[in-house]
């Protein structure tokens, strides 16, 4: 069994210091003692942030709104970038909090985010998740600002030391603003997926299946989690996180159910099309 350091296992709060658990969500209904704090000092949830991001924020994070009435965690943007183009990266401001996953190595899990009332709206804003061992080594995934393609692209890529790069895709103009997503990073057997679900038009979910990341299948140890961040502006937008869950183990779906929602066929629809990361 891997070693998940996390705070809330299902709907059961639990102290921050590693346990091991098969299922890990964070579903921010209550603050969760000992863990990184928001604006107020109430628990996230979340226990770390990926290596290298965040320095310059503060324990409570002015960035982190703990919304317990409505269940969920309002993420407030950064002018920051995993890769290093634009206005620069900015990392002591990342906002990237997550959880650390001890011990997976090659073992297989699957991670996935809701975010609702989405917004990209300015150059290179992107709300996500991310896997990775550090700010230099780590792959993101979710909505990246497309509006002159009629709204938002959907879009993975792969980062080293600042630079994005294979493996990488995307599909364009299928999220519109105020819509709401789930996104979803899975590695099964040594092969990667990344899925998404548009829950406000479900025509546009699909998936990317197949690829690998060999720059993080050899580490033992890996950061999970979620970011929002202004590559290119300084204009910034609140990301609403409904829930955030990391399956490890037995949890992890076999290779043949590993296309999301069923909608193997509208993956393959939308793969087809034009693609672009917009930088």
């Amino acid at each position: 069994m891997k070693c998940l350091r996390i705070a809330a296992c299902l709907l059961t709060v639990f102290i921050a210091s590693p346990v091991l658990a098969a299922v890990a969500t964070l579903n921010f209904n209550a603050a969760s003692p000992g863990t990184l704090n928001d604006s107020t000092g109430q628990g996230t949830g979340f226990t770390d942030r990926i290596p290298g991001s965040g320095s310059a924020i503060p324990a409570n994070d002015p960035n982190l709104t703990l919304d317990t009435a409505n269940g969920r965690l309002i993420v407030g943007s950064t002018r920051s970038d995993f890769a290093n183009v634009g206005f620069g990266r900015n990392l002591a401001g990342m906002e990237a909090p997550g959880l650390f996953l001890n011990g997976i190595g090659s073992g297989d899990f699957k991670v996935q985010a809701r975010f609702n009332d989405l917004h990209v709206d300015q150059a290179s804003d992107q709300i996500g998740i991310f896997v990775g061992t550090s700010v230099d080594n780590v792959i993101r995934g979710g909505v990246f600002e497309d509006i002159p393609d009629g709204g938002y692209q959907t879009s993975f890529v792969f980062s080293q030391n600042g630079s994005d790069g294979a493996p990488t895709n995307g599909v364009l103009a299928n999220f519109q603003p105020g819509q709401d997503g789930v996104f979803e990073f899975g590695r099964i057997g040594g092969v990667w997926q990344f899925s998404w679900q548009n829950l406000s038009n479900p025509i546009s979910s699909g998936s990317f299946a197949t690829f690998t990341v060999p720059g993080l299948d050899s580490l033992n140890d890996l950061y999970v989690g979620i970011f929002n961040h202004d590559a290119r502006n300084f204009t910034p937008q609140n990301a609403y996180l409904d829930y955030f869950t990391v399956r490890t183990g037995v949890d992890v779906p076999e290779p043949s159910s590993v296309v999301l929602f069923g909608l193997g066929a509208v993956a393959l629809l939308l793969a087809a099309r034009r693609r672009r990361v917009t930088r």
